[in-house]
């Protein structure tokens, strides 16, 4: 991903800057056009890409498919196109989420 370049990014409009001080985040859907400058600190940048997706889904690239991990939220994954991570201990979601389990009034 950081070798690649998109064809025709001139004809998407004109580059707007978001200039992000140390510690501010910046969230945006996965297929727009980003990039950034080279990271001259002495402190990581990090980047995280969250996709929900039901299971059936998969990549049309196996290539970009390597090393990626799913979390299975709900259901089954019949298919088995991906390979799942697997859950913590004691974070049955089933249970914790049930409207008698959520407190409140």
């Amino acid at each position: 991903m950081l070798d690649r370049e998109i064809v025709g990014a001139d004809e998407l409009g004109a580059p707007v800057s978001n200039d992000l001080k140390a510690g501010q985040v910046s969230l945006h859907a996965d297929m727009l056009a980003h990039g950034s400058r080279p990271n001259h600190s002495d402190r990581r940048r990090r980047g995280l890409t969250l996709r929900y997706c039901p299971p059936e889904v998969a990549f049309t690239d196996e290539r970009r498919a390597e090393g990626v991990e799913a979390f299975l939220c709900r259901g089954e994954d019949r298919g088995g196109k991906w390979r799942h991570h697997p859950h913590p201990e004691g974070d049955d979601v089933s249970v914790k989420a049930r409207p008698e389990n959520l407190g409140g009034n």
